[in-house]
């Protein structure tokens, strides 16, 4: 059973990857196909309760109940939590790494319940892909790679054999495996801006691809330190256009998440927005330590958004759902921050200044390590980005 990759209505294998549910232990693709297909089995995760809260798997139709691994070891594994278990229900455990959940699920089993144990934990969760064809044509066609448990979102942009990648991650085997499976030639890689929530990817494949890697230069000094970016970049600019294949994509300049975010605006009806505007929030503008001044570049560059068609379709840079996007015209509908840039700018500065997320002090130092300015183990990497994306405004 490879991880499967959905297009539209279908599933088909774009690469095999290893894939299991056995006695004692599901892999995160095979879980979520369980899910997704309608077995909904309970999902027990053992992890501290503090940590359950910052960062859990949340999945439609899915239950889950927090049974921290040290309670059970405190009270000898009488947790009246177990009482109330069905021996008849599926039942997958997960902790981050997969070792206590290893051991809880099984206990489990030697109770008589159907336990399995999610390998890899949260940590796999966090590097679950999926990838979605968004649109396809004569001209050209957009892919949606999904990073499930971070809610990350980047694409693929091909035509006529030529190919352009957005917003990649660190794990480089789904865009790779979609090149190689498509024969593409890449051109262009492309950073919307500076992350700080996870570690891009876009100038290792752009290096491994022999492709140009752009970057808004207001995005090359990181925002705190003021250092400037070590690594080789070429520029994007406002009013800039991108050439690929029968395409050309339109570069908006749109501070306010960070001084340099752009969008890509593609034949007046895709925009790859970054972390300027999301399905049901925006990005949130103090990240680089500059909230007030920010909130008012973030403020105008939504303006610009609202000056758009409605009928183009937002290809957002974050979002927990599958196949995210929509138009302007219902974006507007449903997004109260989107909505109160057509307010005054007092009420929507107001309203995103008090509606800020605590600050994660970790983005500090992926934006350092995404600008060449430190190096770390791939340890610490996965620590950086464990827990849930916090990149818009809290709703």
């Amino acid at each position: 059973m490879g991880l499967w990759r959905s297009y539209g209505l279908h599933k088909v294998d774009l690469y095999i990857k290893k894939d299991f549910m056995s006695q004692d232990e599901c892999s995160a693709s095979a879980f979520k196909e369980a899910v997704a297909g309608g077995e909904s089995p309970l999902l027990i995760d053992v992890r501290n309760r503090a940590d359950f809260e910052q960062w859990k798997i949340d999945l439609d139709g899915l239950q889950v109940m927090n049974v921290p691994y040290d309670e059970l070891l405190a009270d000898e594994w009488k947790s009246p939590a177990f009482a109330a278990l069905s021996k008849t229900k599926p039942i997958v455990v997960v902790c981050y790494r997969g070792n206590s959940s290893h051991i809880v699920s099984t206990h489990l089993r030697e109770q008589g319940f159907q336990a399995r144990s999610l390998h890899g934990g949260m940590r796999a969760w966090g590097e679950l892909y999926e990838t979605h064809l968004i649109h396809t044509s004569k001209q050209f066609e957009i892919y949606q790679i999904a990073r499930m448990g971070r809610g990350c979102l980047s694409y693929i942009i091909a035509s006529d054999g030529k190919a352009m990648i957005v917003d990649p991650t660190r794990h480089l085997e789904p865009y790779l495996n979609l090149i190689k499976e498509k024969h593409w030639d890449v051109k262009l890689v492309v950073d919307t801006h500076a992350h700080a929530d996870h570690i891009s990817g876009g100038k290792a494949i752009a290096e491994q691809l022999g492709a140009t890697y752009l970057l808004h230069p207001y995005d090359a000094v990181h925002p705190i330190d003021q250092l400037p970016a070590t690594i080789h970049f070429s520029p994007l600019w406002a009013g800039q256009h991108l050439q690929l294949g029968k395409i050309e994509l339109q570069v908006m300049h749109l501070p306010g998440h960070t001084l340099g975010n752009v969008a890509l605006l593609l034949d007046n009806h895709f925009l790859f927005a970054g972390d300027t505007l999301f399905i049901e929030s925006i990005g949130r503008p103090d990240l680089g330590g500059k909230g007030e001044a920010w909130t008012d570049l973030h403020y105008n560059s939504l303006k610009q958004l609202h000056a758009l068609s409605e009928q183009i379709v937002l290809l957002p840079g974050h979002c927990k759902k599958e196949c995210a996007c929509k138009s302007l015209g219902e974006i507007k509908k449903q997004n109260k921050e989107f909505g109160l840039a057509q307010e005054s700018q007092e009420v929507f500065k107001k309203h995103v200044l008090s509606h800020l997320p605590n600050f994660p002090e970790g983005y500090i130092d992926i934006k350092r390590i995404n600008l060449g300015l430190i190096e770390v183990t791939e340890d610490r990497i996965s620590k950086l980005e464990a827990g849930k994306n916090l990149c818009s405004i809290s709703n």
